[in-house]
Parts: C-alpha cells; sequence; structure tokens
C-alpha cells in the first residue's frame, strides 16, 4: 500500500509540473509566429485533467485491509479414552468355618464285660430264713439241724469248707417240711452240694415208710436252687414257689 501511495503522488507531482511549464511558454507578450491555441504536445485534454488514473489508488479513500491469514487452531491429537481394564466379577469369599477345637479326641475304649466272676452278693441266709413264716399261726414246728443229723441226712456236707450254713427240719416227721441253704468258701463245692440235696429228695421219696402226703410233697414241692456259691434245699408245702422266688431276689 505505501508503494501505490508514492507512485500516485509522484504522478500528481509530475502533472503540476506540467501545467507548471505550459504556462511560461505563454505570456501576455507572446512570441511571433505562434498562435493563439495552446501548444498540443504540453497541454492535456480535460478529460484527462478530470479523470484520475484508474490505476492510481484515491489518496482519500480508506485503504483495504487485507486479511489476516485465518489461524486454524492447532489441531490437538486426539487421545483415545484409556480403556479401563475389564472388571473381574469378584469371587466370593470362601466362608469361613468356625475354628474346631483342635483338641483331639481320643477314642474311648469300649467297656468290656468284666470277665472275672463277679464276687458272691453278701446275703445273710439266718435274716433271710427269719422272714420265711411271717404268721405264727401257719408256721409249722421246725428245730435247727445240728451235725449229726446233718452227716446222717447229707452225708459229706460237714466235711466241706462252708461260709454259711443254716439247716431246719419238721419235729414230727408226718410234716412235710425242710429248709437247708449253704454258701460254699469255694465254688467247685457248688455241684457237690447240688447233688447231697437232690440225693435227699430221692430218699424222702423213696422212704416208704413216710406219710404219703410227705412223699407227694418231697416229689412235687422239692426244690433245689443256686446262686453264685450260694446252694439252698426248700420243702414248705404250699409255699415252696414263693420262697424260691424270694430267694433267688436277694441276688
Amino acid at each position: 500500500m505505501k508503494h501505490i501511495r508514492i507512485v500516485a503522488l509522484s504522478l500528481a507531482l509530475v502533472l503540476m509540473l506540467g501545467l507548471f511549464a505550459a504556462c511560461g511558454k505563454n505570456p501576455s507578450g507572446s512570441e511571433s509566429g505562434s498562435t493563439s491555441q495552446p501548444d498540443a504536445s504540453v497541454s492535456l485534454p480535460e478529460e484527462d485533467l478530470s479523470t484520475p488514473d484508474v490505476s492510481t489508488p484515491d489518496a482519500s479513500q480508506p485503504e483495504e485491509e487485507t486479511p489476516a491469514p485465518e489461524v486454524k487452531p492447532e489441531e490437538k491429537p486426539q487421545t483415545k479414552p484409556q480403556q479401563k481394564p475389564e472388571e473381574k466379577p469378584e469371587t466370593p469369599a470362601p466362608e469361613q468355618k468356625p475354628e474346631e477345637d483342635e483338641t483331639v479326641m481320643l477314642p474311648v475304649p469300649e467297656e468290656k464285660p468284666d470277665e472275672t466272676p463277679t464276687a458272691p452278693a453278701k446275703v445273710d441266709l439266718t435274716a433271710f430264713y427269719s422272714t420265711i413264716f411271717t404268721d405264727p399261726e401257719n408256721t409249722p414246728a421246725l428245730v435247727p439241724m445240728e451235725n449229726d443229723a446233718l452227716d446222717a441226712f447229707y452225708p459229706g456236707l460237714n466235711a466241706l469248707s462252708l461260709t454259711q450254713k443254716v439247716a431246719y427240719m419238721p419235729m414230727m416227721t408226718a410234716v412235710p417240711c425242710e429248709i437247708v441253704m449253704v454258701e460254699c468258701a469255694n465254688a467247685a463245692d457248688v455241684e457237690t452240694v447240688k447233688g447231697l440235696f437232690k440225693a435227699r429228695i430221692d430218699a424222702q421219696v423213696d422212704n416208704h415208710f413216710n406219710y404219703p402226703m410227705v412223699i407227694e410233697a418231697w416229689e412235687k414241692e422239692a426244690k433245689v436252687v443256686s446262686n453264685g456259691n450260694f446252694v439252698a434245699l426248700f420243702v414248705i408245702s404250699g409255699m415252696t414257689d414263693q420262697v424260691v422266688a424270694n430267694f433267688n431276689a436277694l441276688f
């Protein structure tokens, strides 16, 4: 724009100088031989004076601003969004079992039955005898059997080691009643005593001198029972079974 303005001013000065030069050649006392018409070589047509050069820009007009080149915004590199790692499904925590007692329980040994023979119960044969007859009116007349009677009716019994011995027989032979109870000190003697008691039963049944009711009682009601080292013979008319049950209940 500045160069154009300088060129325009230079052309205007040139034109003005040309005009002044033309005016100097035509004074009031003009030279002979010259015509009144102005010199065509110096003067310019009116159109040239009035019409400015199209190519020369008008200084009065505002300068056109050349638009500045558009500055494009710097393109920032597109950053891809960071991909989040895939979230794995949460594995459920294993159930916490209650802490087990670390005490080791030793197996309890099974209790085996004692193979040792059970010790005989403490039974008082004399006390039991006193419970057999509770009704004085129905109690037969019985007397204790001494050693001579035992040797006669139960031969060999006194020779055994006996811890307890209770023996009663009727005062009258016509009464069918006899009670003998012993406790053997040795278990090996139990079978021997049982054999002696059975032999006594057989002898009373086979004795034809006995009364028929006595023979019948010894044959049908006489009982030999044993519990441990205890052996008993019971012949009590009408009461034998009950007395045997009571004796067994002691053990």
